[in-house]
């Protein structure tokens, strides 16, 4: 978001995902990720998009695609805000990892994970870590079956790493 495009094409590449999604049922996340100026690139000079907008289309993407998508914003690229994105329709903050930069976008930080956890619960939400497959992927139609005994083993019955463990590693 905020590359340039319109409100409408924002809305209209929303309705052109979930009328691929409604045909194929293949989509696990959509992540609206902000765009980010650095140093060095052609927009380097271009202002990043708007919280509010940010905030906005997050929501619409929760009404366009409804209850069962999952919508996604990476918390480092929304410092000190991202667990404000909870209110509008996200349901997931992304992969965060205590041990590796994002390589992606490696000037911005992970925030610690204590702290997701933290500012997750003031906003009356759980923070859960799941594994790379989405909890309603996890059967054989998205899993080899050999794979599938394997990711079921380390999940819980809603499809998430069991609390206990994530609270013995030291990561939710």
């Amino acid at each position: 978001v905020g590359i340039g495009e319109t409100w409408e094409e924002r809305v209209d590449s929303l309705f052109a995902i979930k009328d691929l999604n409604d045909a194929y049922g293949h989509i696990q996340e959509l992540i609206i990720q902000n765009f980010c100026p650095k140093q060095g690139i052609i927009m380097e000079k271009y202002p990043p998009p708007d919280f509010v907008d940010m905030l906005k289309i997050v929501a619409i993407t929760r009404l366009v695609f409804g209850k069962d998508m999952n919508v996604q914003i990476p918390p480092n690229l929304n410092p000190g805000t991202y667990q404000l994105f909870l209110y509008s329709g996200v349901n997931d903050l992304g992969g965060v990892s205590p041990i590796t930069i994002d390589y992606v976008n490696p000037e911005a930080p992970w925030p610690r994970l204590e702290s997701m956890k933290e500012l997750s619960e003031a906003a009356g939400f759980t923070l859960r870590e799941r594994l790379p497959v989405y909890p309603e992927f996890i059967d054989e139609k998205y899993i080899d079956a050999p794979l599938l005994e394997r990711v079921r083993a380390a999940v819980d019955e809603l499809g998430y790493v069991p609390l206990e463990e994530t609270d013995a590693n030291g990561s939710n």
